[in-house]
């Protein structure tokens, strides 16, 4: 899924949660924000299907991804 280029996508839980890390990311949010009851809600009212990922989740994903590229620039480097 591209979301940079892309404001209106036909929802997925999937593409959801890529959406609300690429958010926290960007935006440098908290992880902690996922699991405030007013956030919790307001995406329950946008969308009653989407399941919100708690901190940890979020957390152990971003880093898991950051490995991946680590060593993606790793065997890059090595290749220079």
């Amino acid at each position: 899924m591209n979301i940079k280029n892309s404001f209106f996508f036909k929802f997925t839980q999937k593409g959801f949660c890529e959406f609300i890390t690429k958010w926290v990311i960007d935006d440098d949010q908290p992880f902690i924000t996922l699991e405030n009851k007013y956030f919790r809600k307001m995406i329950k009212i946008l969308n009653s299907d989407a399941l919100v990922l708690l901190a940890d989740t979020i957390k152990n994903d971003i880093l898991e991804s950051f490995k991946v590229e680590q060593k993606k620039m790793s065997i890059l480097f090595q290749v220079i």
